[in-house]
Formats: structure tokens, sequence, C-alpha cells
């Protein structure tokens, strides 16, 4: 309605609060992300009654709005299409929002397998389709870099370590890192994965040549995939 009668503060208004609502770049998108891990790494569960729009706010309206042509946010996308990947299909916002809670209940629930609701009725064909290529690319990003041909698996040479292990230590963090989760959702949070590889890396005996480059590892292989998902997300809807 704001857009329709013209109503350029109140557009303005509801951009600006989308813009805050959102990371805008990959390491705002996972120092939130980083906060919902270790809850559930602690509790086993992130559980809220009302939902901390502070940590996740709802994606789908938010790409409804940010892919409308007369607001165009595309800063907002790339982290939007990426939350929706872990959101239930199954589960609408409006639904959950009128879940009556009794003492001690939660309405929102987010586990290791996921679980997040999201208004899915907000979104145009053309952005149900580009879903679909983001996950498309998420699970081709995961082959590509955390497969056992993948470019994270590769030796670093020159290890200083008196016994060369820092390789087969490496191959361990790796090996460990699924969370525990069935492989669909595990290999949808690409980024999470990498986070919890970071998390063992930092605990682990290496040298000191080969520490920091598996770190710097991570840390391309990251912006690189953060970059390719901008280029998907904030394409023109076909």
């Amino acid at each position: 309605m704001a857009i329709k009668y013209l109503m350029d503060d109140i557009r303005d208004r509801l951009i600006s609060i989308v813009i805050q609502e959102w990371p805008l770049r990959l390491s705002d998108m996972e120092q939130r992300d980083a906060i919902i891990d270790d809850g559930i790494a602690e509790f086993g569960v992130f559980s809220r009654i009302e939902w901390p729009d502070y940590l996740v706010p709802e994606p789908a309206s938010a790409i409804a709005l940010a892919e409308h042509p007369e607001c165009n946010i595309t800063s907002v996308l790339p982290a939007a299409y990426y939350n929706i990947l872990r959101c239930d299909p199954n589960k609408s916002w409006e639904a959950t929002l009128q879940k009556h809670c009794s003492a001690g209940d939660t309405r929102f629930v987010i586990t290791r397998n996921g679980g997040k609701p999201a208004r899915w009725e907000c979104l145009s064909a053309s952005s149900l389709m580009k879903i679909l290529r983001v996950q498309s690319f998420i699970e081709d990003a995961s082959r590509r870099h955390l497969s056992h041909r993948g470019t994270l698996v590769q030796e670093i040479l020159g290890c200083n370590s008196r016994s060369r292990s820092c390789y087969h230590t490496w191959r361990r963090i790796l090996s460990k890192s699924h969370y525990g989760v069935t492989v669909y959702i595990h290999r949808l949070d690409f980024f999470g994965q990498l986070r919890d590889i970071e998390r063992r890396l930092v605990k682990a005996n290496m040298c000191h040549n080969c520490h920091p480059k598996y770190s710097d590892k991570i840390a391309m292989v990251k912006i690189r995939v953060w970059r390719e998902l901008e280029g998907i997300c904030c394409s023109r809807l076909g």
C-alpha cells in the first residue's frame, strides 16, 4: 500500500527496518548464527516463547519486500536466502505465532535438525525457483570443498611436526564435523559446517606452519562461496 500510494516515507522506513534486521556481510551472519550454535551445543536446542528477531528475522517476507521492483534491497538477499534453506517448509510463521503456550512451553524451537518456520506464502514463483538454485549451489559447494577430493582436504606442505601428523589431524577434524544431524540438513548449512571445523581446529595440536595455513584455507573458501552466493541471490528474477 505504501508503494501504491507513493507514501515514500513509509516505504523508506520499511526498507530501513529490513536492512537493520538482516546481516549484510558474511561476518555479521556468522556472528548471529554462532549464538544459536552455542545454545544448541550446550542445551541441545535453541528455544524461545517469542521469536528472537534480533537473531533470526523472518526470511520469506524479507525476500518478498527486497525483490519488489520499487524496493530492490539486494544487500539483504544473500543472508535471507541462505537462512530460508534451513526453514521447515511444513511450518507456517503465522500458525507458529498463534500457537498457545502453556507454562514452561515454547513457541519457536531450533534443533540440530533445523525447524524454523517461515511465511512461505509471501514468496513468488520466481523466488521459490531461486531458493532451488541456492540449494543446489550450496550442495555443490559442499561437494567441491568438503568431499574426499575437495579443496579443503588437500594437504599442506612443509609440516614441521616431528611425526608429520598434522595432515592426519586435519583429516580427523574434517571427518568429525557433521553435527550428528541428517545429511540433508547438514549439507545446507555449509557455513555452519565450516564454523564447526574452525572450532575443532582451534583445539587441535598442529605445528606452527600447518595450523595458520589450514585456518587460511577455511577463510578463503568462506569468502569464495559467499561471493558466489551473492551472485545468485542478487541476480534479476527471471
